[in-house]
């Protein structure tokens, strides 16, 4: 029989060193040429004055790339971007960034259920970067607040 030549973060008895599991995901990451589409708002506190609804909405489509803000053990709600999509096929679980290292790459990340993730609307974030140019990520496009009363 064939044996499949072991992970690098799998030691001999078949444990995952969880550090060596980590260095290997940035590592696969580095390789693949991945780069944060908003790395200047990753870990970026968002303000408690924000209304749902009204300054962001939890439902919606995510895509690999968005904004999105997510509640963090501290209390706080921070802003994060969604890495990729994990778990199985019909479960809304994503991988989302929370910290960045100082070179900008990818920090820490985090496994939240899609409902689970504010999508910020155009309007709040551009009111909060005080007319400062925000940039655009490959993702989904932040939601916006339609004529009628509803999110597009």
């Amino acid at each position: 029989a064939v044996r499949a030549a072991p992970s690098a973060y799998v030691d001999e008895d078949g444990f995952v060193d969880p550090s060596q599991q980590a260095l290997a995901t940035k590592k696969r990451d580095a390789l693949a040429g991945r780069r944060l589409q908003y790395p200047e708002m990753i870990g970026f506190e968002v303000p408690n004055t924000w209304v749902e609804n009204r300054d962001f909405v939890r439902q919606g489509r995510l895509n690999e790339g968005d904004l999105v803000m997510i509640a963090r053990s501290d209390g706080t709600t921070r802003f994060g971007e969604v890495a990729r999509k994990t778990g199985f096929f019909w479960q809304d679980l994503w991988e989302v960034v929370v910290s960045t290292e100082p070179n900008g790459a990818p920090g820490a990340k985090r496994v939240e259920e899609g409902v689970m993730l504010g999508r910020p609307a155009s309007a709040a974030l551009a009111s909060l970067m005080s007319g400062a140019t925000v940039v655009q990520g490959s993702g989904s496009p932040p939601p916006s607040f339609s004529d009628e009363g509803n999110w597009v």
